[in-house]
């Protein structure tokens, strides 16, 4: 954590202090840390200014009305989507960026990731996020444009983070990272592994920072239990299970799965949802959540490494043996 936060250009002199000391302390490559969120959030911080943000409220009224004129337009056309059918999007057009659906997600984060009330602008970031990954789920998005939207708002608030990380005292950092952790704990992104890591990256900020590494470890700790508690509502760890201990094992001592495992544990799913005779749209619920959690155990381990070399465990990082590309 810095001194008291400034916008003036004479009082940066920061650009070269966090280069030194990150190529000082990384022993190994890095996979979801990297120096541009760093020189992007000191950028931004030059025109930063305390100026207010929207409003939880503020933020549903520039978000939900594209939205809604979007589904709108569905019906219009009489290709909503069927909510009771095995592929509800089956009959909905591909979406496109262009409808300008998500025009008030991006308009939302634009109106508060400038401002320096830090916990002001992270709610209203995190919340317009939420809404957008729930907008996510209820469309054909076959081109993944609304999944890269999103992506971007979610780097954009790593890089506001990294500001909060930086400027905020120990009891803002602890509630703005717990904004986050609600969001990435959350229904909304439950079967979107690759954007929960990505946003539970903001961490990595923080782990920076030795006031505030509890703070990372504890966020991280939070998603790894959150998505563990899904694995064991998806009864996967049972006694016939390929996974079975996997459970017993806190999640500082795991290690990624093995692609053997993975495809037996699918296996063991497909025959057990079969044995207690699931309804076709049963086994499929299930299996998305267990495919979601596997894709999260697999991105996070790399989120893992990450913050064992920022905080100084190297040895913890190197045990770890990843790819050398996540």
């Amino acid at each position: 954590m810095s001194p008291e936060f400034s916008s003036s250009n004479e009082s940066w002199e920061w650009e070269k202090e966090l280069e030194n000391y990150s190529a000082a302390r990384w022993r190994a490559p890095m996979y979801l840390w990297t120096n541009l969120i760093q020189r992007c959030a000191l950028e931004v911080e030059r025109t930063m200014e305390d100026e207010p943000v929207p409003t939880a409220e503020d933020v549903e009224d520039l978000v939900m009305p594209p939205m809604s004129w979007y589904y709108q337009s569905l019906e219009e056309q009489g290709c909503a989507p069927d909510m009771q059918a095995l592929d509800p999007m089956a009959n909905v057009p591909t979406f496109e960026a262009d409808s300008q659906a998500m025009s008030g997600v991006v308009a939302a984060v634009e109106q508060s990731d400038s401002s320096t009330r830090w916990l002001d602008a992270v709610c209203a970031v995190t919340y317009a996020i939420e809404l957008g990954c729930k907008f996510l789920g209820t469309i054909a998005d076959r081109n993944c444009e609304a999944y890269d939207m999103m992506m971007s708002q979610i780097f954009r608030l790593r890089i506001y983070m990294d500001s909060v990380a930086r400027h905020a005292d120990i009891d803002t950092s602890i509630k703005a990272l717990a904004m986050v952790g609600d969001v990435v704990c959350s229904r909304a992104m439950i079967l979107y592994p690759n954007l929960m890591v990505e946003m539970l990256a903001c961490s990595l900020s923080f782990a920076n920072w030795e006031d505030t590494r509890a703070v990372a470890y504890s966020a991280l700790n939070r998603a790894m239990t959150y998505m563990r508690s899904v694995a064991r509502y998806c009864d996967i760890f049972g006694s016939d299970s390929p996974l079975a201990s996997y459970d017993t094992v806190s999640w500082m001592d795991q290690r990624p799965l093995e692609a053997e495992q993975i495809e037996a544990l699918l296996d063991y799913v497909q025959q057990t949802s079969e044995a207690q005779e699931f309804s076709p749209q049963e086994t499929q619920e299930r299996m998305a959540l267990v495919m979601s959690w596997i894709l999260f155990e697999q991105r996070v381990a790399y989120l893992r490494h990450d913050m064992y070399q920022l905080c100084g465990d190297y040895e913890a990082a190197d045990a770890m043996e990843l790819a050398e590309e996540a």
